[in-house]
Parts: C-alpha cells; sequence; structure tokens
C-alpha cells in the first residue's frame, strides 16, 4: 500500500459520538484519502482504508441511533452492499446497505424501521449521499426479519427476472459490519447455497458482465463520450472494473467461495483453477491500474471542487499510462469471451 503508514491513522481509529462528531470523520476521510492518493498509494490499498474507515463511522451511526431510539428489541446485523462490502470504494461513494433482524414481531419491524430512517438520515447529514436506487435501510426491501430474508431469497431462485438477479448479485457482496454477525452469516450462507444451485441464475449475473463492453475501437484506440457530462472522457468503472467484479462474483458464486473482494475472490479462483496463471495476473493487474486511475481522477475532481465520477479523460494520461490502459481493457474484453463461452451465453442473448 505504500511507505508511509502515518496516511492510514485518522477516522478509521475513531467512534464518532455525534452528528457534528460523524460529519467530521465524514470530512478527515475525504482528506485523508487525497493525501494517499498524493503519496501515492494504491488504490486498492486505499479502497481497504476506505472501507475500515467507513466501518466505524456506519457503526457510530448505528450506536447514536441506538441511543436515541432505546435498546432494539432483539438481534440484528448491519450490512454493506456492492462496492462497499467488497472493500473498493474510493472518493466517489454513496450508501450501499441492508438490514436483518431476528423476529418478526411487530414492535421489532416498527422498531428497526424507525432505525433506518434515523440511520439514513444521519449519514446524509454527515455528509454521505445516499444509494440513488435506494438500497438503504430505510427501505424495506432492504430491511427484513431473518424468516422474510429467507423466503425472498428462495423466491427469486425460483422466479430469476431482473429485480432477482440485481438483488442476488447485491447481497453476493454483503458484508457485516455492526450488531450480531451469526444473523448475516446464516442470510450469507443462504444467498450462497441458492445461487450455487441455480445454474439459470449463475447465467444471468454472468451475462451482466457482458453488458458494457470496454472502450476500444479500431486500431485499439480508446473510444470516449461524444455527449453528455463524461464528453471527450471514458468510464473506466463501467467498462473496465464492472465487468471484472461482477464476471469475477459470478465464478466466485458457482465456487461457493466466502471472499467478498475482487482480488481476494480472484487469487481463490486461480487456487481452484479456474483461470491460468497468465489470465489471472493480467486481470488483477487490469483492476490495479484501473483503481489507480480512478483515484487520482477523483482526487483531483474533489480538488477543482467538482463531484468525483468515473470518468477518465485520456488526453491526462501519459504514453506509459495509456498503452497500459489499452492493454487491461483487452483483458477485460478477453475476460468476457471467457464468460461468453463458459455460461453458453448465446443461449440467452
Amino acid at each position: 500500500m505504500g511507505s508511509d503508514e502515518s496516511c492510514f491513522q485518522g477516522p478509521a481509529g475513531e467512534i464518532a459520538g455525534s452528528g457534528p462528531d460523524l460529519a467530521r470523520s465524514v470530512r478527515r476521510l475525504r482528506d485523508l484519502v487525497l493525501r494517499c492518493a498524493d503519496q501515492g498509494i494504491d488504490g486498492i490499498g486505499v479502497g481497504r482504508l476506505v472501507a475500515e474507515a467507513n466501518d466505524r463511522i456506519l457503526c457510530s451511526a448505528a450506536a447514536m441511533a441506538e441511543a436515541e431510539l432505546g435498546p432494539p428489541p432483539c438481534g440484528y446485523s448491519l450490512m454493506v452492499l456492492g462496492s462497499e462490502g467488497r472493500r473498493e470504494q474510493l472518493l466517489a461513494t454513496d450508501q450501499d446497505n441492508a438490514l436483518v433482524f431476528a423476529v418478526s414481531a411487530e414492535p421489532a419491524a416498527a422498531y428497526f424501521e424507525a432505525l433506518g430512517r434515523l440511520f439514513l438520515s444521519m449519514l446524509i447529514e454527515a455528509g454521505v449521499p445516499p444509494c440513488p436506487h435506494g438500497v438503504t435501510v430505510d427501505n424495506p426491501v432492504w430491511r427484513r426479519c431473518a424468516a422474510a430474508w429467507r423466503d425472498g431469497v428462495s423466491a427469486m431462485t425460483r422466479m430469476v427476472d431482473a429485480d432477482a438477479v440485481l438483488h442476488l448479485t447485491q447481497l453476493a457482496d454483503a458484508r457485516h459490519v455492526h450488531g450480531e454477525a451469526p444473523l448475516f452469516e446464516n442470510l450469507r450462507g443462504h444467498v450462497s447455497r441458492q445461487v450455487r444451485d441455480t445454474p439459470v441464475l449463475l447465467m444471468y449475473m454472468a451475462r451482466e458482465a457482458l453488458r458494457f463492453p470496454p472502450p476500444l475501437g479500431f486500431f485499439n484506440s480508446l473510444v470516449v463520450e461524444r455527449h453528455g457530462p463524461g464528453k471527450g472522457a471514458l468510464d473506466i468503472k463501467k467498462g473496465g472494473v464492472f465487468p471484472l467484479t461482477q464476471g469475477i462474483k459470478t465464478l466466485a458464486l458457482e465456487h461457493g467461495l466466502r471472499e467478498t473482494g475482487t482480488l481476494d475472490r480472484l487469487h481463490a479462483l486461480r487456487g481452484e483453477g479456474v483461470f491460468s496463471a497468465g489470465m489471472a495476473t493480467g486481470m488483477e493487474e487490469a483492476l490495479r491500474h484501473f483503481q489507480d486511475l480512478r483515484l487520482h481522477a477523483q482526487a483531483a475532481a474533489v480538488r477543482a471542487g467538482m463531484s468525483p465520477d468515473n470518468f477518465i479523460h485520456p488526453e491526462s494520461l501519459d504514453v506509459g499510462e495509456h498503452e497500459k490502459l489499452i492493454k487491461c481493457f483487452k483483458f477485460v474484453t478477453g475476460f468476457q469471451s471467457f464468460l461468453h463461452a463458459k455460461y453458453g451465453l448465446h443461449l440467452i442473448s
């Protein structure tokens, strides 16, 4: 991750006790990430730092909500999903979280409804934006008792549709951050078994990884957006990071792996003999390069007073970075071809 360990000291070691403390921790984390970018710490390492600090911020917000509402009537697990669950968020962050509680009785449901609303509002006030797709604990879809979660997951694997693919893809990245971990572990185990035993669901999850082709044109040129907010740039998350994370996640689910981080999954899959050494190395190098470029582009945007996003302007890259980016996108294309053949996606295209 780099030689300057002092860059990793700060909000990850603090527990906020009030709204202003929470907001201060969020701001300090942003500033810490900017310093890490300046010091040349790699994007993968920074993502793990962000996850560690965010976990503590979320635990603090949950504890503050409990203090205001009173003790919870039963055990619960607060989970993070998506890139936060994989420990791969950088500066362009929002909330992706869910909650499972132990009993279905009405007092418990009412308590956790109130906790979900309060928890979300605390994070928004602290400067953490909500998920634009509503993947947050104030949404009853993502806040259920254990029995309802189990029934819901089972139903999704019986009737595979777009919502089922989306929800189960999110749950596959889930990671416990606060409360009673066994509730999470039981749900996670159920999700893993159900998905692994539903080949058609794995096919549709793999197809998602092919939804966005890498932005490569003729003669291996980089293709940029012609219109919209990304005009003159390319979306490195859509055409690079997402195909890798989604495809590797699908393979990890098929093999029943417990890892949630993309590189951890990749290494485990290589150990299972899924990839050749060359293919695994190429994909790891690609993901690392994508995350490094995202980190530095997002840091530059924040310093310029703009909102961080996932667009990269090719003209901002030096010759070596430019050539490496093309090489990385080629690995993504090869990986997508691998998934297409392995899962017989011509049958559902």
